[in-house]
């Protein structure tokens, strides 16, 4: 009887430290609360400033498109999206620390980036110091702004936030609809050669002077012929129009302006609802130095893709039969 008394005795002792260490457990993830984060609407977004330790960009939007300041270069749409979602989407969802160990966490000032949204009166809507992401791959260490903890931020976007000002830049030199282009001038700086499109007519009916109607749906097959009276490549003029009409450079030529590039080794004029020139200087290592009328700055091209429009003359004409 005694026996059995010492094992009740001993399961009620032993219910009590489980329940102990239960409660422990479960009061010790929840002793502290999190900061609250208003949430930022993105059309309330009117700046945002990203202070790095090798210098500060701000991005300020304009009738509907953002900038970069002070030079007020386009910046990249989509590039400036990725920043705004980082911004409205910003949640803490742990403590990490209360150390103030921010080395750890490159929250320290040699890595630390600061991320700052301000309304268009000037009223920062957002501001915290961005580190390096987490373990998790899913966080991102930060430290908001007059507090010393350190937490998990929701998602690693730090790919999206550490971006030099090339980076950001709109890298769009030259974009058109290639249907509407009927002519292209090349000039080599030696000799000028016109390549012109030419559209296959339809057959009109015997009894009219209208066009038959086409009821299949194709479109009327295309020549392209030089100004010589030879017939182009349809794979070149392909190449060449997908390249041109969606052109994005590999980066801009800091320092200089379009005034300072004379003389171009090479130049197409691509004719269509309006004129379109293009205009390629010397080459540096990989990449030649181009000028685009659809863009003000001068800006490097990569010699692979320049090389699909600047092209030998020979290298475009069909075989003679």
């Amino acid at each position: 009887m005694k026996i059995k008394k010492e094992y009740i005795i001993l399961g009620v002792i032993l219910i009590v430290l489980i329940g102990f260490l239960i409660f422990q457990n479960t009061t010790s993830n929840t002793h502290y609360k999190l900061p609250k984060i208003k949430k930022v609407e993105r059309a309330d977004i009117k700046k945002v400033i990203l202070t790095k330790p090798d210098g500060t960009i701000t991005l300020e939007r304009e009738n509907e498109k953002w900038y970069i300041l002070p030079e007020k270069y386009p910046a990249d749409q989509e590039k400036v999206d990725k920043i705004l979602d980082v911004i409205t989407d910003f949640a803490i969802t742990d403590l990490v620390s209360e150390s103030k160990n921010y080395v750890l966490y490159e929250l320290d000032d040699e890595k630390k980036i600061n991320v700052k949204a301000l309304s268009s009166d000037g009223k920062v809507l957002l501001d915290f110091d961005m580190g390096k992401h987490a373990n998790t791959y899913n966080h991102t260490f930060v430290k908001l702004k007059d507090n010393p903890d350190v937490y998990h931020a929701k998602g690693n976007f730090g790919y999206d936030i550490n971006k030099k000002v090339d980076d950001l830049r709109d890298k769009q030199v030259l974009k058109f609809d290639k249907n509407e282009i009927f002519s292209i001038t090349l000039n080599n700086n030696k000799e000028e050669l016109i390549l012109e499109k030419e559209v296959e007519k339809v057959d009109v009916n015997a009894d009219s002077e209208e066009p038959a109607e086409d009821k299949s749906g194709t479109p009327p097959e295309e020549t392209w012929r030089s100004n010589l009276g030879r017939i182009i490549k349809k794979d070149e003029i392909t190449n060449m129009l997908n390249t041109l009409a969606d052109l994005k450079c590999d980066n801009y030529i800091e320092g200089k302006t379009k005034s300072d590039f004379k003389d171009p080794m090479y130049t197409l004029v691509i004719k269509g609802t309006k004129d379109y020139t293009i205009s390629i200087y010397e080459k540096d290592d990989s990449k030649y130095s181009v000028i685009s009328s659809e863009n003000e700055y001068p800006f490097m091209l990569s010699s692979w893709k320049t090389e699909k429009f600047m092209k030998n003359y020979d290298d475009l004409y069909e075989e003679e039969k």
